[in-house]
């Protein structure tokens, strides 16, 4: 009888351990992440950017970005001594470029936009656009 309850102890064990990884390995999971855009004109924009560019993606890699920042400091919290993670994923297109409207550089760069999927962790950044292999693109560009 013992043997017996130690076997569907066990077994149960690893039905529920598979269980786990499946739910977290396998399923997808998708996050979306919403902000508030202000409206520019194409002035504003161009004055903002160091670097306007015409050109093609020529491929893509997501990966995910993981990133310990220091909070900032508030009145009445101790916040200097607490450190919180930022995760989430980025695409790195890599874009050959065509012409410099403003600026100027290499002739291919590499652009990383929020947002992707790695495995089975989907993120959506509304307002965050997407490019894909083989497009012409214009692209308004700042250092990060």
């Amino acid at each position: 009888m013992k043997k017996r309850i130690i076997h569907i102890s066990l077994t149960l064990i690893v039905v529920v351990v598979f269980a786990l990884l499946y739910f977290h390995y396998v399923l997808p999971r998708e996050n979306i992440i919403s902000a508030s855009l202000t409206q520019q004109t194409v002035e504003q924009i161009t004055d903002e950017s160091d670097i306007i560019i015409t050109g093609t993606v020529k491929s893509e890699d997501t990966s995910w970005f993981h990133n310990t920042s220091k909070r900032i400091q508030v009145e009445g919290w101790e916040s200097d001594k607490v450190r919180y993670d930022l995760k989430y994923i980025v695409t790195y297109y890599t874009v050959e470029i065509e012409e410099y409207l403003k600026g100027d550089g290499p002739k291919e760069i590499t652009v990383g936009l929020l947002g992707g999927t790695v495995r089975n962790h989907t993120y959506i950044f509304e307002d965050s656009p997407t490019l894909t292999e083989g497009e012409k693109v214009l692209l308004f560009l700042q250092p990060s």
